[in-house]
């Protein structure tokens, strides 16, 4: 019999840290709002904010504050608009190695990246560094790494009201 409840304890354990999961990679199909937070290493805090919206094939990521700046992601490349300085450039994205923004688009397909799991967070070690990710309701998640400069980083999102 405590076997029996044991094996029961562990596969409902299975299922309620699986539906993190899922949740994730439905709430990351949204429209989004975020405060993005970072703390240096001389502990100065800096701060953005904006927006992700999905736009057909293309994703946009508005940012608002301090400076306003738009990266437009399609399947192949990244256009970066800088309206302060009124520059743009296209960056491939094989260029790039950030986990976090294919978490962004795609969500967490790789079950086998995540080296812990929780009925509300998912932690993924990714080369050197843990990615955290925690949900807090349906409409709202943090992700919160340290960059290959070693500055901690803070996102907090939102489902963006659809009024």
């Amino acid at each position: 019999m405590k076997l029996l409840i044991l094996i029961l304890s562990s596969f409902s354990l299975s299922l309620l840290s699986d539906s993190v999961l899922d949740k994730f990679n439905i709430i990351i199909k949204n429209d989004l709002t975020f405060n993005h937070r970072s703390l240096d290493s001389n502990n100065e805090i800096s701060e953005s904010v904006g927006s992700l919206i999905h736009d057909g094939e293309v994703i946009l990521i508005n940012v608002d504050s301090p400076f306003k700046e738009r990266y437009q992601i399609s399947d192949k490349t990244i256009d970066i608009y800088d309206f302060d300085f009124n520059q743009s450039r296209s960056i491939s994205l094989n260029e790039l190695d950030s986990a976090i923004l294919d978490y962004l688009i795609n969500g967490i397909l790789d079950e086998e990246l995540i080296s812990k799991k929780t009925s509300n967070t998912i932690s993924i070690k990714d080369n050197q560094n843990e990615i955290h990710i925690e949900l807090n309701n349906s409409n709202n998640f943090f992700i919160k790494y340290k960059d290959n400069l070693g500055i901690t980083n803070l996102v907090d999102f939102k489902v963006k009201n659809t009024i």
